[in-house]
């Protein structure tokens, strides 16, 4: 969900809340482990317009509020939400092409500032994400009602 608030036919403010779904693979001996972290993400970008071509780019902050957490293996999810931080704070940039008032596309690149969380030991797996930063690229589609 996003709102694009116009300055002039050149920029505008583009508030968004959006699902995301990060996390890592990582081999620890025969176990196979998928971390799992799910976010509410709430990137505040400036959008700037190239002209009648279509062409737009993007660039903000970005807050993310952590919903869960969990390390998977083939049989069990155990959630390490107590060893992750609940608030990740980053930047997006991006790219894009929009027909006014339509059909979107774009590929926007998200990095974080922030550690994710901290060492700890959850039930016996060992859990590293200490010095682990979120970042993700990411295609999208859209359609804009009403805006620019």
């Amino acid at each position: 969900m996003l709102a694009n608030f116009g300055i002039n036919d050149m920029f505008s403010i583009q508030p968004e809340v959006l699902y995301s779904n990060k996390g890592y693979k990582f081999a620890n001996g025969q176990d196979n482990l998928r971390f799992a972290l799910n976010y509410i993400d709430v990137p505040v970008l400036v959008k700037v317009a190239t002209g009648s071509t279509g062409l737009f780019f993007e660039l903000g902050p970005q807050a993310g509020f952590r919903l869960t957490a969990d390390v998977k293996d083939a049989d069990d999810a155990i959630s390490f939400k107590e060893y992750t931080r609940s608030v990740d704070f980053g930047y997006a940039a991006g790219l894009g092409f929009q027909v006014e008032s339509g059909p979107m596309i774009g590929l926007r690149y998200n990095g974080g500032f922030t550690n994710v969380g901290q060492d700890g030991n959850v039930n016996g797996i060992r859990a590293t994400a200490a010095n682990a930063k979120n970042s993700a690229f990411q295609l999208y589609i859209g359609y804009m009602f009403g805006g620019k």
